[in-house]
């Protein structure tokens, strides 16, 4: 300081530098109390100083111990940058206070769930209706808080509805949450049954609670099918195949399950009708769309007649109906026809033993390129079964009616059996009859037809060994017995090789035997020229039948032909020997066993291979024996009617 003052004259003053010293000035910092909502920022720390008079205001800032768990609180607020470091003109004592962390309010609402009865649970929510989640000083998520949803207990469609239940989340602490608990959140509802009915061909499109069975639920569950009322379809036919079924007033009833946890509503219903053998096959008259056996639309179930069944057909059509065999063999219980009915292809099968009777009437049966097998008896109402080409009846069975074989196959017997035929059978040029022979007795032992009426015969013979059977010298077999007279005979009989057997055509049969059978009644007949011209002269010699040798005539042979009965000439040439070896004298059926250099007796007789004809015979003339020999091709076989004929002798 300068000392101006006038009293400075009075002193000698010496000016000296001192020191000021300032002293930190004694303060208080006191922390403010705050709190704030978890989940929000926190609030600026604030705090109070005394004694700083009007020094330099504090500098620095409070801090608090880290954290945002409403549980781990209340949080201490520290000094943090308020210290006498940053203030280097305060003593500064510190007063601190906390931060209080208060719970968050949130409203929480149960989602609507619900599931059908038996399937798994769909995930639980809950949604956010009030209030909100933290979201600035935490990033929760609402699963933080509710943890997992979960629902009441019960799995039941009358047990419910189901509340929804909150979990505990790892934050629900931080919350005040409030949720309505008895929510009713949660619904069961009916699992749906698909019916699928299955019966039999009634007529009716109507399924009944039966028809259904044992109805599988979930969980291994079964229930069944009741109700007053039927199901019902469009089409009460097997050919509309698996329909839309109406279910009507069917219900569900318990089985082991419960039928309350299960409902029609809403399934899939359907209903098949299949064929059955029980209600018999009839002609749809007002459906048939054309007249094949196999168009299922043609026939009242809508199938086509199944093995086992009986079926019908009306009469008035406009032609015969067709059976292809398309669907191969059917076997039926029985078959009426009215109208015309052909065989064509396939194998139909009718009756199951005689007592089965199927009847045709209003057309012809006709058996055309397929077969007509089994052991029914077949009655023809005034009108005539037909086998044409390729056709083939079988069976042993009865036919009442004529049966006319005009060129197909008449197979008797079930290998072996007997076919009768209350009638009259004819056989044309091209018709077959085919015969199996493996035993002795007609029916058991070989196939045998019988015929009440005529026969009347052309065509073929078809023989057959069967089963390792061979027939023994003298067997014979009845291939045909009818009860009126026989006639015409086979134009080929294919008879078998080994043993030789031939075939005899009786008064009122026809006998296969084995090679030492020969029919007597069909002779040799020896014709000379007894006028000695030039000409041939074709009148019969007499020739007696005991002998079979000729009683008179012209017996100058320069040649002689044998006429076999397929109109076979064969040259015969004079011979003074014969060969050894078995002979069959034609007249009597009696062999004859010719040793070398022995001549047999007078008479026609045929070698037992019916290679070889012998005709021996006494020249009245002369009374010299005449022996004569020849070839016979064939076509000639034991029992067909052959001639010797003599050229006429010119002089």
């Amino acid at each position: 300081s300068n000392f101006t003052s006038g009293l400075s004259s009075n002193y000698s003053i010496t000016a000296q530098n001192g020191v000021l010293t300032i002293d930190k000035r004694a303060i208080t910092v006191t922390a403010d109390a705050k709190s704030k909502t978890y989940g929000d920022a926190d609030p600026a720390l604030t705090y109070t100083t005394s004694s700083l008079g009007a020094g330099i205001p504090v500098s620095g800032s409070l801090t608090r111990i880290a954290g945002e768990a409403v549980a781990d609180g209340p949080y201490a607020i520290l000094q943090g940058g308020v210290t006498n470091v940053n203030n280097t003109n305060y003593d500064i004592t510190y007063v601190g206070a906390n931060l209080d962390i208060l719970k968050r309010a949130i409203t929480l609402a149960a989602n609507t769930a619900g599931k059908a009865y038996g399937s798994a649970d769909p995930a639980l929510s809950v949604s956010i209706t009030g209030g909100s989640l933290g979201s600035v000083s935490v990033s929760d998520t609402l699963a933080d808080v509710t943890g997992t949803v979960s629902r009441q207990a019960g799995e039941t469609v009358l047990g419910g509805p189901y509340d929804i239940v909150l979990g505990s989340g790892a934050k629900a602490g931080n919350y005040v949450i409030t949720f309505v608990t008895d929510n009713n959140a949660f619904t069961i509802s009916p699992a749906v049954i698909s019916l699928a009915g299955n019966r039999a061909y009634d007529g009716s499109v109507n399924f009944g609670p039966g028809t259904f069975g044992t109805i599988n639920g979930v969980n291994g569950e079964t229930l069944t099918v009741a109700g007053g009322g039927n199901g019902t379809v469009p089409s009460p036919k097997v050919l509309a195949g698996t329909q839309s079924l109406n279910p009507g007033t069917l219900t569900l009833a318990d089985g082991s399950g419960q039928a309350s946890n299960y409902t029609l509503t809403g399934g899939t219903h359907t209903g098949t009708i299949t064929a059955t053998a029980s209600v018999p096959f009839a002609w749809d008259i007002a459906g048939a769309a054309d007249l094949n056996w196999e168009n299922p639309a043609n026939w009242n179930q809508g199938a086509v007649p199944m093995n086992g069944a009986m079926a019908s057909i009306p009469g008035g059509l406009a032609g015969a109906v067709v059976y292809s065999g398309a669907i191969g063999v059917t076997s039926l219980k029985t078959l009426s026809s009215g109208s015309g009915f052909t065989i064509s292809g396939g194998t139909l099968t009718l009756g199951n033993s005689s007592a089965d009777v199927s009847t045709f009437s209003g057309g012809a049966l006709t058996v055309n390129g397929g077969t007509l097998n089994g052991p029914g008896t077949i009655s023809l109402a005034g009108v005539t079964l037909d086998v044409l080409a390729g056709g083939v009846l079988g069976g042993s069975r009865t036919i009442i009616g004529n049966v006319n074989n005009a060129a197909g196959t008449v197979s008797p017997g079930t290998s072996p059996g007997i076919m009768t035929i209350d009638g009259n059978y004819t056989q044309g040029a091209s018709g077959v009859l085919r015969a199996e022979v493996s035993g002795l007795v007609p029916g058991t032992g070989y196939d045998q037809l019988v015929v009440t009426g005529t026969t009347t015969l052309a065509g073929v013979l078809d023989v057959s060994l069967v089963n390792g059977f061979v027939p023994a010298d003298g067997n014979t077999f009845s291939i045909i017995q009818s009860g009126g007279s026989v006639t015409g005979t086979f134009t080929q009989a294919n008879l078998p090789a080994n043993p030789v057997m031939s075939l005899n055509y009786l008064v009122s049969s026809v006998e296969l035997a084995s090679s030492q059978q020969v029919n007597t009644e069909q002779l040799i007949s020896v014709q000379v020229d007894s006028t000695n011209n030039s000409s041939p002269n074709t009148d019969l010699l007499p020739v007696s039948t005991t002998s079979n040798t000729v009683t008179s005539g012209d017996l100058n042979l320069a040649n002689t032909y044998l006429d076999a009965g397929g109109g076979q000439i064969v040259p015969l040439s004079s011979t003074n020997t014969v060969d050894p070896g078995v002979y069959v004298n034609v007249a009597t059926g009696e062999t004859t066993i010719l040793q070398s250099g022995t001549l047999p007796e007078p008479g026609v007789y045929l070698s037992a291979d019916q290679k070889t004809v012998i005709a021996v015979t006494i020249d009245p003339e002369t009374g010299r024996l005449v022996l004569m020999t020849g070839e016979v091709g064939s076509a000639t076989g034991v029992g067909a009617t052959a001639k010797v004929q003599k050229p006429g002798v010119c002089r």
